[in-house]
């Protein structure tokens, strides 16, 4: 019995050494001991020299030893028994847990297969092994939390994710049929250059088949995956990191915001302080809340986390605009996009990750730096269109950046847009649809008739800074040629709620002059003249009920943005200063009127222009009510909130 116990001891010994040394790499038999040691295994120096020498001499076991040091050093070689992996320590098998439950999409199915065992095996010590209690315990006392809405993760057929695993791995060609969402159906050959998993999602980053986009698919709507004995195309300089965080999966696209926000949540104030979004924040106490100031990468989840902290922190976006490095020649360099027409220049709207199907032709924006150019990006990216932006440095390579596209659209300043569009010209293809979205039309769109023998297309989106997201958003659309061409691009803006607006170039123009000209100009008239009587500001504030505060602040809106756009819209044609000359004009009568202290006049040519306004004066004073009561609810609500914020003692 004394020999059976002692050689079960002895072969129990041998395991647990054996266990513990690493393939390829040495280990001295001090470090050995220690390990053995740590792991509760008693082995005396003696025993432990006998077993290692046992183990050297054993061919089945392959261990090497390394005379040349003392101690002497000890490794396993490549083809090594099972014997020596399939018993793991408590500690061991709850590292293998957790790396099976999180990594099991990003390891290739070869490794994944190969380390089928160790799984196993660390399944059974955790199930079975009586010190594993502790161990077995904390895979329920550690969890991963995404910030995104819980999802049951979508299906992926094994066969397609073992294909596009090998393929990455050997660094070859995948045929592939996929089905986009809007239930195209593509068959096509890709490169691929990489697995990104962001939340419950599986992407596969490629390139198609005689295509320069880089884009990215989602796994579970890959129907079929065949492995091609042809070597895959890896762009020159390709950096998966930087695809994933330039522009891509929510991240930057490349440029920074400086995002300005007032609220009134103390609780925000201190997470705020605990998780900053960069380190150089700066939290400032209001006498009703708080105010942050911070420069970060311009993404959607910026507009995500202002949506969903509106309400329940009381968030007011103060201001947010591009922001630049202080760099000498910047400004000039930036000017070109920098500005978008309608209002100044707007956030881009929240997107789902970016995902550029391959059924659509690529989209250019020129002047894609812009307000309004990220939008169009984020917009354009939704509905399947692979995004190529054309700045000022990229002209050089103008002809290859528009190759292909099916649609090019011109986002720069009004007093470039003619330039731009000339240049443009004679770089398209014939069938490729050419837009552009300044606040103006006939001139544009002749321009582009001009340049151009395709399909054109004028718009203009009607709104400025503070869009959130496009749903009620108006777009004019002006189809100068090829009407059917741009019917696509209607159905996708109807898609999300957009208003579209048709017109002729020359009613736009005229409605613009109202709308925009002669309502800008006399507001700029009203702000500028204020600045010169010199009032006092706050007094003025103070003393107004909720009606003119509001107006008030629509003109201090209008002196919070950038001058050049304005003047650029004001002055952009002579059909602007005609209807300015003639509102001025108008202004003697009534000047005349007042000073004659015309009592039943007044009230005549009130009536006058109530008779135009019709039964709308009716609808608009009850809507400006509605508009007016949320916003007293709001301040009230932000009284009351600074009212229970703790007096500061002593």
């Amino acid at each position: 019995m004394t020999r059976t116990t002692d050689a079960l001891t002895e072969a129990t010994t041998l395991i647990a050494i054996l266990r513990r040394i690493p393939r390829g790499r040495w280990i001295s038999s001090s470090e050995l001991a220690q390990r053995l040691s740590d792991d509760g295994v008693d082995v005396p120096t003696r025993r432990l020299q006998r077993a290692l020498s046992s183990l050297v001499l054993s061919s089945d076991m392959n261990v090497e030893v390394d005379k040349t040091t003392k101690p002497y050093r000890y490794r396993r070689g490549p083809d090594v028994s099972d014997l020596a992996t399939t018993r793991l320590t408590p500690r061991e098998a709850l590292t293998l847990r957790l790396c099976e439950e999180h990594l099991k999409h990003q390891l290739p199915p070869y490794i994944a297969r190969g380390m089928a065992s160790l799984f196993d095996a660390a399944k059974d010590v955790l199930h079975e092994d009586a010190r594993s209690e502790k161990a077995r315990a904390w895979l329920n006392k550690v969890a991963f939390v995404s910030p995104a809405l819980p999802v049951v993760p979508p299906a992926i057929d094994g066969k397609v994710f073992e294909t596009v695993s090998e393929a990455l791995f050997r660094g070859s060609l995948i045929e592939i049929k996929y089905v986009n969402t809007q239930g195209h159906e593509t068959v096509g050959t890709v490169s691929p250059l990489g697995l990104v998993q962001q939340d419950s999602r599986l992407y596969l980053v490629c390139v198609f088949e005689n295509y320069d986009d880089v884009r990215h698919l989602a796994l579970h709507r890959m129907k079929r995956a065949h492995l091609l004995e042809r070597q895959a195309r890896r762009p020159e300089g390709f950096s998966l990191e930087a695809y994933v965080t330039s522009r891509h999966f929510n991240y930057s696209n490349g440029q920074k915001i400086e995002l300005i926000v007032e609220f009134t949540s103390d609780v925000t104030a201190r997470n705020l302080r605990e998780t900053p979004f960069r380190a150089e924040q700066e939290l400032t106490k209001l006498p009703d809340g708080w105010r942050l100031r911070a420069v970060l990468d311009d993404t959607p989840a910026v507009d995500g986390w202002l949506a969903m902290w509106r309400d329940a922190a009381g968030i007011r976006l103060v201001e947010k605009r591009a922001w630049l490095d202080p760099m000498p020649g910047d400004a000039a360099d930036a000017a070109f996009g920098a500005a978008s027409s309608g209002e100044a220049a707007g956030a881009a709207d929240p997107a789902l990750p970016a995902q550029a199907e391959p059924s659509r032709k690529p989209v250019v924006i020129v002047g894609g730096a812009g307000g309004m150019g990220k939008i169009l990006q984020a917009f354009f990216r939704r509905h399947g269109h692979p995004v190529r932006i054309l700045e000022r440095d990229d002209w050089p390579r103008a002809r290859e950046i528009l190759a292909g596209a099916g649609i090019v659209v011109v986002s720069a300043p009004i007093d470039v847009t003619i330039a731009v569009i000339k240049q443009l010209g004679p770089l398209l293809d014939p069938d490729t649809l050419l837009c552009d979205v300044t606040s103006v039309k006939r001139a544009p769109v002749e321009a582009m008739l001009k340049a151009h023998t395709g399909p054109v297309l004028g718009m203009h989106p009607m709104f400025g800074p503070d869009v959130v997201d496009l749903a009620r958003q108006v777009f004019v659309y002006v189809r100068a040629r090829c009407p059917e061409a741009s019917e696509e691009l209607r159905r996708d803006l109807l898609s999300e709620d957009v208003s579209v607006v048709e017109c002729s170039a020359a009613d736009h123009d005229r409605s613009m002059s109202i709308i925009q000209a002669l309502r800008h100009f006399t507001t700029y008239a009203y702000g500028v003249f204020l600045s010169k009587i010199r009032p006092d500001l706050r007094q003025i504030l103070a003393l107004s009920s909720p009606i003119y505060r509001l107006e008030l602040e629509m003109v201090g809106r209008l002196f919070a943005q950038d001058p050049r756009l304005y003047a650029d819209i004001v002055l952009s044609s002579e059909a602007n200063a005609d209807i300015i000359r003639a509102y001025v004009e108008s202004l003697a009568p009534e000047l005349d009127m007042v000073l004659r202290r015309d009592r039943d006049a007044f009230i005549s040519r009130f009536m006058t222009a109530r008779g135009w306004f019709g039964s709308w004066a009716d609808t608009a004073m009850k809507e400006s009510g509605r508009m007016l009561a949320l916003v007293q609810a709001e301040r009230r609500r932000r009284a009351e909130a600074a009212k229970a914020q703790p007096k500061p003692q002593g």
